[in-house]
């Protein structure tokens, strides 16, 4: 099951998604590595109005670095404080505002957002 990365996939403009990650043939696994690829340390975004910190950063880059790729289809635990929601949200420079199980929670650029995108998930699966 690889909802979370076919959801952002469906919501991100496509034409971003190429000149960003440099990927003709989007897919889950090809999207996710190239993310991987990009991977860094991200201080400009907000969750929820709030800073993100050093420590915070530095474990946002770790979980990133060792997410294992082959287990795409075996489903992604997002959680209220994502790595790749974060990095997405920068990489893009974009709002992503996520309904997680009827808690709002909104990655936002501090400098500025090009558009916003919905999702929705709960512990299980994400729309």
């Amino acid at each position: 099951m690889s909802c979370f990365w076919d959801t952002l996939i469906s919501k991100i403009n496509k034409n971003d998604i190429t000149n960003v990650l440099k990927i003709n043939n989007i897919n889950p696994a090809n999207f996710a590595k190239e993310l991987k690829e990009k991977n860094k340390l991200v201080n400009t975004i907000l969750v929820n109005n709030k800073e993100i910190t050093n420590n915070q950063q530095k474990e946002n880059y770790e979980h990133i670095k060792d997410y294992d790729i082959g287990t795409i289809n075996d489903g992604y635990n997002c959680s209220t404080f994502d790595p790749f929601l974060i990095l997405i949200s920068d990489l893009f420079s974009i709002t992503i505002t996520n309904n997680y199980d009827n808690n709002i929670i909104i990655y936002k650029p501090i400098a500025h957002s090009r558009y916003n995108i919905k999702i929705n998930n709960d512990t299980g699966h994400m729309k």
